[in-house]
């Protein structure tokens, strides 16, 4: 979800079978043309309605929504959605960055990214995943690209069953 220029996705097909959802307009427009081999799907994220994907699909399925919930001026919309189609899905796993591992925790905003309307802590968004209803949920942090080893971005895994969870938690342990 809010797959952007698509090259991260188009990088993981056919590994992976990969449906990139996105806003209509030039993003998704650009996407079909460049990979047209791909799935591309218009679907407005800050609206409650169902992603527009089969259940069959969700059932095989993980949901990726990275660095999208910052970019939004209603995320609860965007995460009941999430909440709602994880009833089917295998996993969600999104990301954000940091905030204040980012930009130090006296940083009271706004964001200096101008195309974000809102950044967390990771504290706050765990906060504000439990408020929306995601009881089986693991955040971490990861890397914020592929240039720097720096670990400021928060990794969000969200999960339908504690058993889920608890058998990707395990992984994380040394």
């Amino acid at each position: 979800m809010g797959c952007g220029n698509g090259a991260k996705l188009a990088a993981l097909h056919p590994r992976f079978e990969v449906i990139g959802i996105d806003l209509p307009g030039p993003n998704l427009d650009a996407c079909r043309e460049r990979y047209p081999e791909l799935e591309w799907l218009a679907h407005d994220v800050e609206t409650t309605l169902p992603l527009p994907v089969d259940d069959a699909v969700l059932s095989r399925s993980v949901i990726v929504c990275s660095d999208v919930i910052e970019h939004l001026r209603r995320p609860e919309r965007l995460l009941r959605t999430l909440r709602w189609d994880l009833e089917v899905a295998r996993a969600v796993v999104l990301s954000t960055p940091e905030r204040d591992l980012t930009w130090g925790p006296e940083h009271a905003g706004p964001p200096p990214n101008p195309c974000h309307v809102r950044e967390w802590s990771t504290a706050e968004l765990d906060a504000l995943l439990a408020d929306v209803g995601f009881r089986y949920r693991a955040l971490t942090l990861t890397r914020s690209n592929d240039r720097q080893a720096d670990r400021k971005t928060i990794l969000c895994r969200l999960f339908a069953d504690p058993t889920s969870r608890d058998a990707v938690v395990a992984l994380d342990r040394p």
